[in-house]
C-alpha cells in the first residue's frame, strides 16, 4: 500500500466547506462565552482584530498554496525558504501539535452541549467522539466530505437564526458596542484567545492532495472561506451580546443556545443540536488534517514510512490511528480555556516562519510563479506578510508566561524526536550501503544474482530534492556555465515548476556546437529532449531502475502532482545500498555496470 496515493475528491465548493466549517465551528460555537467574559461588549472588535491578524498570514498561505499545493505544507514551505530540514519539521511539529490539541479543545465544547442535553460528562462525550469521527476518516474522503457538507450547512443555518434574532435588538437596546471592562488590553487579551476561532483557514493547504486542482482550488478555498467566517463572527457577536449581554454570555456553558433561547424559548435545544454538528464537524476536520500532516511528514522522510501508508479504503489508516490516540490524551490537558491558549500560542509562531518563508521565497526563488499573489507589495516585498509577523509578535505578548515555558518543552521534544529518527535512518541506510556495495565488488557475477538485500524503499527518501534547473527562455551560454559551474552532465527544462524536458551534454554538442551555431542564440526550448521519464516520489526505487534500465538513462526528475520536487540518479541508488530482490537485480544485469560506472564516476 506504501506506494498508493491519496484520491483526489474536493473541488472548489467542497474546500470552502471544509475551510467555513472547521472555522465557525472551531469558535463562535465553544468560546464566544470566554471572548465576552473578557472583552465585554466590545467582543465584535476583538472578532474584527483577530480577522485583521489571520487574513495577513492568510494571504502568505494563499500565495505558498499556489507555488507549492502539498500536504504537511508548513514543512514544505520553510524548507523550500530556509533549507532547513530540522527548522521545517519544527514549523510542522508545532502545527501538528496545535491542531491535535485544538480538536480535544473542540471536543470538550461539544461535551458541553451534549451535557446540556443528557446530562453525559463532558470529557466522556468528547472521547466519544473523537472516537467516531476517527472512523468516519478512515472510511475515505468521500464520506468526510458527505458529513462536512451537510454539518456546514447546518451550523451556518444556527448562525443565521442568530444573527436574525439579533435584527430585533442590536441598537434598540441599551448597550455600549465600544465597551470593555479591560479596555484595550481587554480587547486584545480576548483577540488573543478567540483567535483560536480563525484556526482553519491554514488547514485547508494540508488538503491540497486531496484536492483536484489544487493549485488553483486551494488559495480560492483559504481566502473565500475566511471572508465568509469573519462576517459571520461580527454580526453574531454582535447579535449576541445584544440579547444576552456579556455577563451572562460569559458566564453560560452552551452560550449560543442561551442566546436563542432568550428570544425564542423553545429555541435553546434546536441550537444546541446545531452545536453540536458545528463542533463534531471542526473536530472531523481539524483530525483529518492533522493525519493529513503526519502523512506528509513521512513521505518527505521526516517520520517513519509507516505513518505514509494508504489503506484499502484510500486513507493514511496508521497516521489516522495516530491522531486518535493524541487527540484522547490531549483531553487530559486542562480546560477549553487553556488549551485554546496554548494552540494559538503554537500557531502564531508558526505564522511568523510562514511569512518569513514567502519573503523570502520571493528573493530566492522568484522565478516560481503561484496562481495567487499577496496583495499590496512594494516591489518584491509583500508588505502583509511583514504585518502578518509584526502583530503575530505583538499577539505572543499576551500569552502567560508558563504557556511559553509549556510551548519550549514541546517544540524539545518534537527536536529530540526528529533527531533520534534521523539518526536511526542515517544508521539503518549506511548499513545497507556497505552490504550492497560490498556485494557489487566482491561477487561474481553470477552469484551476484543469488544474493538478496532486503531494504524496501521509495524514491523520495533518497532523491536529490535541490535540483538544478534551467527556463525554456534560457539560452545554452548559460545552461552551459551552470553546468560547468555544477560539474553536471544534464539540467531538467522548467516552466511554473513544471518539468517540460532536459538538456543533456550530448544534445548541446550535436545540436549547438556540430553546427557551428552562436550559443547565445540557442535557447534550451530549440534543443531539449521532450520526451521526460519521470518517477513519483511514491514509487519504489526497484521501479526506477527498472525505468533507468528499458530507457537506457542514468538520471530520473521526480514527479510530483506535475511539479518537479527532485531527481534521482543510478549512483544514488549504488550509494543508498537500495535493497533490490534477485529476480530485479537479475533483470538488470546489463544496466549494472552502467550504474556501476556512474558511481565511480
Amino acid at each position: 500500500m506504501a506506494g498508493k496515493k491519496l484520491e483526489k475528491e474536493l473541488t472548489l465548493f467542497n474546500a470552502i466547506l471544509y475551510g467555513v466549517g472547521v472555522i465557525l465551528g472551531a469558535g463562535i460555537y465553544v468560546l464566544i462565552g470566554q471572548g465576552a467574559a473578557i472583552a465585554g461588549n466590545a467582543l465584535w472588535i476583538s472578532f474584527v482584530v483577530a480577522a485583521f491578524i489571520a487574513a495577513f498570514t492568510g494571504f502568505s498561505y494563499a500565495e505558498l498554496a499556489g507555488m507549492f499545493p502539498r500536504n504537511a505544507a508548513e514543512y514544505v514551505y520553510t524548507k523550500n525558504a530556509f533549507r532547513n530540514n530540522s527548522l521545517a519539521f519544527i514549523a510542522q511539529w508545532i502545527m501538528l501539535f496545535t491542531l491535535i490539541v485544538s480538536a480535544a479543545t473542540v471536543a470538550l465544547g461539544f461535551g458541553g452541549y451534549f451535557s446540556v442535553l443528557t446530562g453525559v460528562q463532558p470529557p466522556v462525550a468528547a472521547a466519544a467522539l473523537i472516537a467516531v469521527l476517527s472512523v468516519i476518516n478512515y472510511r475515505g474522503i468521500r464520506l468526510s466530505t458527505r458529513f462536512n457538507t451537510f454539518s456546514t450547512i447546518t451550523e451556518i443555518s444556527g448562525l443565521v437564526l442568530v444573527v436574525v434574532a439579533g435584527t430585533f435588538f442590536i441598537g434598540k437596546t441599551k448597550v455600549d458596542m465600544f465597551y470593555s471592562p479591560s479596555g484595550m488590553q481587554g480587547i486584545f487579551s480576548a483577540a488573543s484567545l478567540i483567535f483560536f476561532a480563525y484556526i482553519g483557514f491554514e488547514e485547508i493547504v494540508n488538503l491540497s492532495e486531496d484536492t483536484k486542482k489544487a493549485r488553483n482550488i486551494v488559495p480560492k478555498a483559504l481566502v473565500i472561506s475566511l471572508a465568509i467566517s469573519t462576517l459571520f463572527y461580527i454580526l453574531v457577536s454582535l447579535s449576541s451580546v445584544s440579547i444576552l449581554g456579556a455577563d451572562r454570555l460569559g458566564a453560560s456553558k452552551a452560550p449560543l443556545a442561551d442566546v436563542i433561547s432568550a428570544v425564542f424559548p423553545s429555541g435553546g435545544l434546536l441550537m444546541s443540536l446545531i452545536a453540536l454538528f458545528a463542533t463534531a464537524n471542526t473536530v472531523m476536520v481539524i483530525m483529518l488534517v492533522a493525519s493529513r500532516m503526519i502523512y506528509g511528514l513521512a513521505r518527505n522522510n521526516s517520520m517513519p514510512a509507516v505513518l505514509g501508508r494508504i489503506g484499502p479504503t484510500g486513507t493514511p489508516h496508521v497516521s489516522i490511528a495516530v491522531v486518535l490516540m493524541f487527540s484522547l490524551l490531549s483531553l487530559l490537558f486542562g480546560g477549553i480555556k487553556t488549551i485554546a491558549l496554548l494552540t494559538d500560542l503554537g500557531i502564531f509562531t508558526v505564522y511568523i516562519l510562514i511569512n518569513l518563508s514567502l519573503i523570502i521565497l520571493r528573493y530566492k526563488k522568484p522565478a516560481i510563479k503561484g496562481t495567487f499573489r499577496s496583495p499590496l507589495n512594494f516591489g518584491r516585498f509583500p508588505v502583509l506578510a511583514l504585518f502578518g509577523i509584526l502583530s503575530s509578535a505583538y499577539m505572543l505578548t499576551h500569552f502567560p508566561a508558563e504557556l511559553f515555558v509549556i510551548e519550549s518543552g514541546i517544540i524539545l521534544v518534537g527536536l529530540v524526536l526528529y533527531k533520534s529518527f534521523r539518526k536511526v535512518v542515517a544508521t539503518k541506510r549506511k548499513f545497507y550501503a556497505d552490504l550492497f556495495r560490498k556485494s557489487l565488488d566482491a561477487i561474481s557475477g553470477a552469484d551476484l544474482f543469488k544474493e538478496t538485500l532486503k531494504y524496501p524503499m521509495e524514491v523520495s527518501s533518497i532523491m536529490i530534492r535541490d535540483v538544478k534547473t534551467v527556463s525554456p527562455r534560457d539560452n545554452v551560454k548559460k545552461i552551459v556555465g551552470i553546468m560547468n559551474r555544477h560539474r553536471l552532465g544534464s539540467l531538467v527544462v522548467i516552466e511554473n515548476d513544471k518539468p517540460t524536458g532536459i538538456i543533456t551534454e550530448r544534445d548541446i554538442l550535436r545540436k549547438v556546437v556540430s553546427k557551428n551555431l552562436v550559443p547565445e542564440d540557442v535557447t534550451a526550448q530549440d534543443i531539449m529532449t521532450k520526451s521526460l521519464a519521470t518517477v513519483n516520489p511514491a514509487d519504489s526505487v526497484v521501479d526506477a531502475i527498472e525505468l533507468m534500465a528499458s530507457r537506457n538513462i542514468k538520471k530520473l526528475p521526480v514527479v510530483d502532482n506535475g511539479e518537479l520536487v527532485g531527481i534521482i540518479t543510478a549512483s544514488d541508488i549504488l550509494k543508498s545500498g537500495e535493497e533490490i530482490e534477485y529476480a530485479v537485480l537479475k533483470k538488470l544485469a546489463k544496466f549494472l555496470p552502467v550504474s556501476r560506472t556512474a558511481a565511480a564516476g
